[in-house]
């Protein structure tokens, strides 16, 4: 492999990191309206629950416009971190797996295998970052801040709160990650580029 060639780690994360929070700021209303969703308890009923259009008039009514970007540096954060975490451990992850030589080469078993290990050092870099955006995106009236919402969640649950649903977001993030880096190596092979 070509050294001078060969992305720097550097490179990976700062990219990944601006892609990630470009994303995250431009789609943070969606972000936050299925938060709130999701935290809105029904009553057993059939169409008990507000559709994403009644939040998303009801948020603005309440709180104003840019309430729908409430925890949008937060998301921001932590779409960056999860995107950069991807990139860069990925590419890392997979020459040093390759570097093994235990009859590893660079097809879909190696992809899988390190798309996976992959997904649990993003899991472990988003998890604190995703549990204080959560409780940001579902608390209700002005003044929530990230500090003050971290400070709370220190206070409630200790420091292990930050990884509160840790297994539930690798099952989530676990299989993103595979599907991401097999779908954008199988791409890459295709159409003659670089490695990762």
């Amino acid at each position: 492999e070509d050294l001078k060639r060969r992305t720097s780690v550097g490179t990976k994360l700062v990219a990944g990191a601006c892609s990630g929070a470009f994303a995250a700021a431009l789609l943070n209303p969606t972000e936050l309206l299925k938060t709130r969703m999701m935290a809105t308890p029904t009553s057993g009923s059939v169409g008990a629950k507000p559709s994403a259009i009644r939040l998303l008039i009801d948020a603005a009514r309440t709180d104003g416009v840019l309430s729908l970007w409430r925890g949008c540096s937060l998301a921001m954060t932590r779409s960056a971190v999860l995107t950069a975490s991807q990139v860069a451990t990925y590419g890392e992850a997979k020459r040093a797996w390759l570097s093994l030589g235990v009859g590893a080469q660079d097809g879909f078993q190696t992809h899988f295998i390190v798309s996976m290990l992959t997904g649990v050092v993003t899991t472990a870099a988003t998890n604190p970052v995703d549990m204080v955006k959560t409780q940001m995106f579902i608390a209700r009236g002005s003044g929530i801040t990230a500090f003050g919402t971290l400070r709370r969640v220190l206070a409630t649950h200790g420091p292990m709160g930050l990884f509160k649903g840790f297994s539930a977001n690798y099952v989530r993030l676990g299989p993103q990650t595979v599907v991401t880096f097999c779908v954008g190596e199988f791409l890459r092979e295709r159409f003659g580029l670089d490695a990762l």
